[in-house]
């Protein structure tokens, strides 16, 4: 799903567009054009919701606002105009540029500007562009019981498999890495389907796209080091790809909340040495980041209180991406949904310091549908992680 929109054809890409208003549109493969009365269409990706892709063009003609849950990018163009609009929580950067606008390329002078996810970007003829501003997570934050949150992430998570799956005809492959975020995805996948290849392998095509921009510009984005592709070939890869993030389990935005809860994520820590996040919060980096957090007075102000906090990591997440679908191979990232965090940072304070610590919230997810599934987790997150690859 990597593309730019520029005055000229850029071979990097290997697929070129040319938009009405003049514009051109290079991008991978798998982008698919279509036109709707005078209003020219380049699409890529999915939704999750319960309509039709149909609808889904009908109803960002009419309202270009990101609104809807899935991930896919949508360029909306006419002879004077085009609109780069997108999935409510964006899964890509982009980057402004002085003549173009890309989530290929990253942020290397005072002529180009990251777009923050929470606006979408509308650019005519001579490349004026205009900006937009939306809410992607809303202004309401509700406290939720353990019972209540697991049985509202379960149905949301449910609901993601069952619209896409209702919708999808590619081949699914899935990889299962140890960690608890890829299991928590193979337990619904094999809930709803028994179609899909566990891989025990890694494999990568190398495209026209691949091979021109992987060592220089495809691995600056960390995802795309150990992911796999399936070029020219429609293939889909289940990922547990932001699991971390909106299952609030990453080192920065979790211990906000336990700073917020005055909480000791250190002194936990010590208390809970078979935890599953032991090893991994117990790096180096990742004290460092607890100590420069708990030492830091401005901050400690900023989280005390808990809107602000809640508001504070959404930012962060919305804004946290990690890998979007390349060429032909589409991504699925059900955990890429706001929602699933909203409902994470309202649980109890007890229970928010287990799913942290010992992802217990995912724990249960799992237990519910299949509790001996749990034997392929790992004892540590990313710890001897090739056990538990091939689901044996």
């Amino acid at each position: 799903m990597f593309f730019e929109i520029s005055k000229k054809i850029n071979d990097l890409f290997g697929s070129t567009v040319h938009l009405p208003n003049g514009l051109i549109f290079n991008s991978d493969l798998g982008w698919k054009e279509y036109n709707i009365d005078s209003i020219h269409i380049v699409y890529k990706g999915y939704h999750t919701e319960s309509f039709s892709q149909e609808l889904l063009f009908k109803n960002m003609l009419k309202d270009h606002t990101p609104r809807y849950k899935g991930s896919f990018y949508m360029i909306i163009s006419n002879n004077t105009q085009t609109v780069v609009t997108h999935n409510i929580d964006r899964s890509s950067p982009l980057v402004l540029g002085q003549d173009s606008i890309s989530n290929l390329f990253t942020v290397s002078n005072d002529k180009e500007t990251n777009l923050w996810a929470d606006r979408y970007v509308t650019v005519d003829k001579n490349f004026n562009t205009d900006q937009k501003n939306f809410n992607t997570y809303g202004n309401t934050f509700l406290e939720y019981s353990f019972d209540t949150a697991l049985k509202l992430v379960d149905n949301l998570i449910c609901e993601s498999f069952e619209n896409f799956l209702t919708h999808n005809t590619r081949p699914i492959k899935i990889f299962l890495s140890g960690g608890i975020d890829t299991l928590t995805v193979y337990t619904y996948l094999d809930k709803f389907t028994k179609n899909y290849e566990i891989l025990d392998y890694e494999y990568n095509k190398f495209t026209h796209f691949y091979r021109n921009n992987f060592q220089s510009r495809l691995r600056k984005f960390w995802a795309y080091q150990q992911i796999h592709s399936w070029g020219e070939v429609p293939t889909v890869s289940m990922t547990g790809a932001c699991g971390d993030e909106y299952f609030l389990r990453g080192p920065t935005t979790a211990n906000m909340m336990l700073i917020h809860y005055n909480i000791d994520i250190q002194q936990e820590l010590n208390k809970n040495s078979n935890c599953y996040h032991y090893a991994y919060f117990t790096r180096n980096k990742n004290l460092k980041l607890f100590n420069n957090q708990k030492n830091d007075s401005d901050l400690k102000t900023k989280l005390s209180i808990k809107n602000n906090v809640i508001k504070n990591i959404l930012n962060i997440l919305v804004n946290d991406h990690q890998h979007w679908h390349i060429d032909e191979t589409i991504f699925f990232t059900p955990f890429k949904n706001l929602k699933i965090a909203k409902i994470l940072l309202g649980l109890p304070k007890e229970h928010f310091l287990q799913q942290v610590l010992d992802a217990q919230f995912q724990k249960e997810l799992i237990k519910k549908i299949d509790s001996n599934k749990l034997k392929l987790l790992s004892k540590f997150k990313n710890f001897e992680n090739l056990k538990y690859l091939t689901g044996q």
